[in-house]
């Protein structure tokens, strides 16, 4: 292994076809997310959802989002990104009238 030194060392690789196969489900969900968070637009709508989401995992309905309960998502979290984009509209509202 170590014929021409330390830093020149050979190693057997077998044939690992799950990690063949896991290598190659990484790539394609790296594509598939450098796809969709590719321009600022779309990172920013990442940041606020994950911001909305961030405000039910610091709150007391960490458990119901862990258990991805129906009720949560389609009732509470829709009202809560509703009412966090209403907020973020008024300031951005009132940046234009100060400007």
């Amino acid at each position: 292994m170590y014929k021409r030194g330390p830093l020149f060392c050979n190693y057997v690789v077998e044939d690992n076809e799950e990690l063949q196969k896991k290598t190659v489900e990484m790539i394609a969900k790296d594509v598939t997310a450098q796809w969709l968070a590719g321009d600022d637009l779309k990172q920013d709508q990442f940041k606020f959802i994950y911001n909305t989401m961030r405000v039910m995992y610091m709150s007391a309905l960490k458990e119901l989002l862990l258990a991805e309960d129906p009720k949560l998502l389609e009732e509470i979290l829709p009202n809560l990104v509703v009412f966090r984009a209403i907020k973020e509209g008024t300031v951005i509202l009132q940046k234009k009238k100060a400007d």
